[in-house]
C-alpha cells in the first residue's frame, strides 16, 4: 500500500532545507530575495453538508472540512510543524489502496523576509525530482497555479505506479504548495489511477473549504 506520508517526508525535507532550519542547502538552492509575505485575507467558508471541520487555526493558521466518512490519523504535531493524513473508506474487500489527503504545515522564521515565488519554484522542482526517484513509471501530467483559501498555490499533477508484494498499483496524484504568513503549506492527494476522477468532488470540496488565518 502506498503511504501518503512518504510524499510528505520528501516535501518536508526539501522545505526544511529551503527555509534554512539548520540543514546544509544543496547547490541548486535559489538565492533568496528579501520580500515581505502578505497576510491572508480573511475568508468565511460555509459548512458543507456531510463534512466535518478540522481546525488548527490557532497554532498553524489553517482549518478545513473533510468528508465525515473519511478517517483522520493521529496528527504529528511539533512546535514548528503539523502533519495530518485523512483516509477515504475502502469501497469493498478487494480495495487494497486507501485514497488519502495529507496536509502539512512547516513554520518559517518570522524575522526573515523571503521570496515566495522562489520557494514555490524550488518545491515544485524538488517534488519532480523526488517523486521520479521514488515511484515507478513516473510522469508529470500538469503544473500550474490554483487558488486555495484566497491564496495562489502551485499545482503538481502526476501519474506513476508502486509495487507491494508483487502487486502493481497504478497511481494518480496531485500536490499543492503555498507559502503564507511565514509558513509553507502542502496538500498531497493520491488515488488509484482508475478511481482518481471519482474523488475529484470531495478533493475540490476540501480545497474550497480551506481557511487561513494569521498565527
Amino acid at each position: 500500500m502506498f503511504n501518503a506520508k512518504r510524499l510528505i517526508v520528501i516535501s518536508s525535507i526539501a522545505a526544511l532545507i529551503f527555509l534554512g532550519s539548520g540543514c546544509t542547502a544543496p547547490e541548486t538552492k535559489p538565492e533568496m530575495k528579501k520580500e515581505a509575505v502578505a497576510p491572508a485575507a480573511p475568508q468565511k467558508v460555509e459548512p458543507i453538508y456531510g463534512y466535518v471541520p478540522y481546525d488548527e487555526s490557532k497554532d498553524f493558521g489553517i482549518k478545513f472540512q473533510y468528508p465525515k466518512n473519511w478517517k483522520p490519523d493521529a496528527p504529528e504535531k511539533k512546535a514548528d510543524s503539523l502533519n495530518i493524513t485523512l483516509y477515504a473508506p475502502a469501497e469493498n474487500e478487494s480495495d487494497t489502496y486507501a485514497e488519502n489527503l495529507t496536509v502539512t504545515v512547516i513554520k518559517g522564521d518570522p524575522s526573515e523576509s523571503v521570496d515566495t515565488k522562489e520557494i514555490l519554484d524550488y518545491m515544485v522542482k524538488k517534488t519532480d525530482e523526488d517523486l521520479s526517484g521514488s515511484i515507478q513509471d513516473f510522469h508529470t501530467k500538469e503544473m500550474g497555479t490554483v487558488m486555495i483559501g484566497g491564496v495562489e498555490a502551485r499545482k503538481f499533477l502526476y501519474t506513476g505506479s508502486i509495487s507491494n508484494h508483487d502487486q502493481k498499483t497504478d497511481l494518480k496524484g496531485v500536490e499543492f504548495f503555498l507559502y503564507l504568513n511565514h509558513s509553507l503549506y502542502t496538500f498531497v492527494f493520491s488515488a488509484g489511477a482508475s478511481k482518481y476522477s471519482s474523488y475529484l468532488l470531495p478533493l475540490q470540496n476540501m480545497m474550497d473549504s480551506v481557511e487561513f488565518s494569521k498565527i
